[in-house]
């Protein structure tokens, strides 16, 4: 009888399980052989996911044939998050007919690209990015919602496209680096901070929302551009912000700023746009960062790493004329110096290279390593005379 009894309440507990909404972890195996979420076979639960469930990507895809396609065509679909393990392929997730899809987070745990090629919703609080080390995550449409973005891991968030992020309350850069790579705005209408972070790309960076800084903060770096290439990163202030748009920490950890630079004074970019007096803020004493394109071949002269499009005193606390107290770092043996010039009229901050260093040419290296060869020949054949 007491045996019934157990038997019996736990069917019931069950029964109320099935049926209380619990949320699950839905499975992406391609089961049924296409790239659709509304196909119950295509998820190892042979279900379709539901709201406030998860959903996990691993390896690569057991259907035939096999695809990296995953296309959303579930209507307003709000899950609790996405992850790609650490085995997951590079999956591609887009949309049809503009499901856009609600989540509170991402994780990505594979050094793969992981894609999102659809409109993404931020939901819950905030909605946490993390992107294991050596982790890309890429957004190619809109992202948009209420919430605040928080990314961490040290991996690599970007995003791109020219339909513009719309998401309101904020983008917080915890770790990892964030590619502003979108052509209108990449960080939505908020405020944007930079923690032990970095924050680069080729796009541009729009605040709207009232009084929405772009802080970076004690060991944070700003990247104008991309790896290996002289782009610019825009960072456009609205009528209404007030001074300090971009503000540096300053200190003993301080901020860095990262510029490549290339043949023919050229150099990476950071472009103010819509500024006006005091717009930046803590840029004294910071660490400047340089990498050098041309593989020490840099020509003497400016480089414009910093445009603005006004002359009402820019740079908080800086005079026109050379600038004292910045570290330069990564130039080698060349001698340089910042400056704060006017430019056809605009406040403009440029590196002046005013001596580089003799780097060899590979074929007078081959020669002074053939005279020294030789000249250790005869000395030991003077030895062995002797």
């Amino acid at each position: 009888m007491k045996t019934q009894k157990l038997l019996a309440l736990s069917i019931l507990l069950t029964a109320g399980s099935a049926t209380s909404g619990w949320a699950a972890t839905d499975t992406w195996t391609e089961g049924a052989g296409s790239s659709s979420w509304n196909a119950g076979g295509n998820w190892f639960s042979g279900s379709i996911p539901v709201a406030g469930d998860s959903l996990l990507f691993t390896g690569s895809p057991s259907g035939s044939p096999v695809t990296l396609n995953s296309v959303n065509n579930i209507s307003s679909l709000a899950i609790s998050l996405i992850t790609f393990d650490s085995t997951a392929a590079a999956y591609v997730i887009s949309e049809s007919s503009g499901d856009t899809i609600t989540t509170s987070g991402i994780t990505d745990n594979s050094t793969n690209v992981e894609t999102i090629n659809g409109a993404l919703a931020l939901g819950g609080t905030s909605t946490q990015f993390n992107v294991v080390s050596g982790g890309d995550l890429l957004f190619e449409q809109k992202i948009t919602g209420s919430k605040a973005l928080v990314l961490n891991g040290a991996g690599t968030v970007a995003v791109s496209g020219n339909l513009g992020n719309t998401y309101t309350n904020g983008t917080t850069i915890n770790s990892g680096t964030f590619l502003a790579n979108n052509t209108s705005s990449s960080t939505g209408t908020g405020a944007v901070t930079v923690g032990g972070a970095t924050l680069g790309g080729s796009g541009i960076i729009a605040p709207t929302v009232s009084g929405a800084l772009i802080k970076i903060n004690n060991g944070g770096t700003l990247a104008p551009g991309t790896a290996g290439s002289l782009n610019t990163l825009t960072i456009a202030g609205a009528g209404d912000q007030t001074a300090g748009l971009l503000t540096l920490a300053s200190g003993t950890i301080g901020a860095s700023l990262n510029f490549n630079l290339g043949a023919g004074n050229t150099s990476s970019l950071l472009s103010l746009t819509g500024t006006f007096a005091g717009e930046v803020a803590g840029l004294s004493g910071n660490t400047f960062n340089f990498t050098d394109l041309t593989s020490g071949h840099l020509s003497t002269g400016l480089y414009t790493l910093i445009s603005t499009d006004t002359a009402a005193s820019i740079f908080s606390g800086l005079t026109v004329g050379n600038l004292s107290g910045f570290t330069l770092d990564g130039l080698g043996g060349d001698t340089a110096q910042l400056q704060l010039n006017l430019v056809n009229g605009d406040e403009t901050l440029q590196l002046d290279i005013t001596n580089v260093a003799v780097v060899p040419e590979p074929g007078t290296w081959a020669l002074l390593m053939g005279g020294v060869a030789i000249l250790l020949i005869a000395q030991r054949r003077r030895f062995q005379l002797a």
